[in-house]
């Protein structure tokens, strides 16, 4: 991992975040055969995702393809949540300037107009109403990438441990009767918090599932359907407990 700060996450007092790194040069054979065990139409939404460049940092980044990759990062490492990484953007934003990450989705119909999306979404409204978390435009629903499994149809699959986000606070950031568009900061469970001087932009869809990502010049993105498309500005944002690293190297 590159270390860029640290921030308080439970369980531990203090975590270390920062971007993906290869330190033991074995991500992309890792991450390659997890990609494998999938058939060919999943298999074709994950392939070419990542790179890893000549600083060790690993670029790339969909949402689709970093729940795959969860399991393939550096000992240690875990993907940051919708809610830890707002308090890692709050902690520097400037350290994710000119990125982007890609740290949960959101849901706001049972069914998606966009094709590919449609089962996802269905599937999706079906297991959160289950858990009693009904999407509509007005009140939709927010759940990070850790959270969720990818399963062989190229489902997502809510884990057990899942915690969906949905209230207010989601509803005037990223629903259909949100009325500000801008923001500065994130609040505690990881949402946009909407104010007309802010200086950042919220980009919001009117129904379907998209990715929550936060883009290259820090906008509150939940407007991206293409939940498969990756480019060389994405990172995967992680942190790291106390002790488990010896050393972590800085690059801000």
């Amino acid at each position: 991992m590159i270390k860029a700060g640290e921030i308080p996450i439970a369980p531990t007092p203090k975590m270390d975040y920062g971007f993906a790194s290869d330190e033991a040069r074995n991500f992309l054979k890792r991450y390659q055969e997890k990609v494998n065990q999938y058939p060919e139409a999943v298999r074709n939404l994950l392939k070419d995702t990542f790179s890893v460049g000549d600083d060790g940092l690993i670029r790339g980044s969909s949402t689709l393809a970093n729940i795959v990759a969860r399991d393939c990062l550096s000992e240690g490492e875990v993907v940051l949540s919708v809610p830890q990484f707002g308090w890692a953007f709050n902690d520097k934003p400037k350290f994710f300037y000119n990125t982007y990450q890609d740290t949960g989705v959101i849901l706001r119909t049972d069914g998606d107009s966009y094709e590919p999306n449609d089962q996802r979404a269905k599937s999706l409204f079906g297991q959160l109403k289950n858990r009693r978390y009904v999407a509509s435009p007005e009140n939709p629903v927010v759940v990070s990438l850790v959270h969720l499994d990818l399963d062989e149809d190229g489902n997502l699959v809510l884990r057990e441990d899942a915690e969906p986000i949905q209230g207010d606070d989601v509803a005037e950031a990223y629903g259909e009767g949100a009325k500000v568009g801008k923001f500065t900061l994130y609040n505690e469970r990881g949402i946009p918090i909407p104010d007309k001087d802010g200086k950042h932009g919220i980009y919001n869809r009117s129904a379907g599932l998209a990715r929550v990502c936060s883009n290259c010049g820090q906008g509150a993105y939940s407007d991206g359907e293409h939940l498969a498309n990756s480019g060389e500005y994405g990172r995967v944002v992680v942190g790291v407990g106390r002790g488990v690293l010896v050393q972590l190297k800085l690059s801000l």
